[in-house]
């Protein structure tokens, strides 16, 4: 099973014109390498293997510093809150950060490593509505990312929910 889809995805790593290129050459010195003339795939050799040799060869080797300046750049704009936290959470996984919290017993987060970066990332992004209510509670704001993207989302809650309330009293009759 494995030989076949090494097979496979070797016949498309090739210049459509047919001519040389660095896809052909990097096949030609792997089959020389990694092919045994009458039994197909050396012993050992698995499409695991195989895949890790071409992400090596033909990956993006500053795929995390890519990410990291997308998601620098990354705002929230008129995208809702929930869109924004995906897209960031997503970003910044692949940027290398780790974005899983963890709590205590008591069910406080813990501070991780990486959470101040986390904040000043996720804020420097957030819609001017959810960073100016940020500012102007007076309260200070939480020092783990964890409780931070929460209060986000409170902030982010309690507007929907001022909203509904507004609308069902404008419409409502006496």
């Amino acid at each position: 099973m494995d030989e076949t889809k090494i097979l496979f995805i070797l016949s498309y790593l090739r210049n459509e014109a047919g001519t040389s290129c660095a896809a052909s050459r990097w096949v030609m010195n792997w089959k020389q390498c990694n092919l045994e003339s009458l039994n197909g795939v050396k012993a050992g050799v698995t499409s695991a293997t195989f895949l890790e040799e071409l992400q090596r060869a033909f990956g993006d080797s500053n795929m995390e510093q890519v990410t990291a300046a997308q998601l620098m750049a990354l705002r929230q704009n008129k995208q809702s809150f929930t869109d924004y936290i995906s897209d960031f959470e997503m970003l910044a996984a692949d940027a290398g950060y780790n974005v899983v919290t963890t709590t205590n017993n008591k069910g406080e987060y813990k501070k991780g490593d990486q959470d101040n970066i986390l904040m000043e990332f996720l804020e420097h992004g957030l819609s001017s509505k959810i960073t100016s209510h940020l500012y102007n509670t007076g309260v200070p704001l939480p020092k783990v990312y964890g409780a931070f993207k929460d209060w986000c989302v409170n902030i982010k809650v309690n507007a929907l929910c001022d909203q509904l309330r507004k609308a069902s009293y404008g419409h409502s009759t006496p």
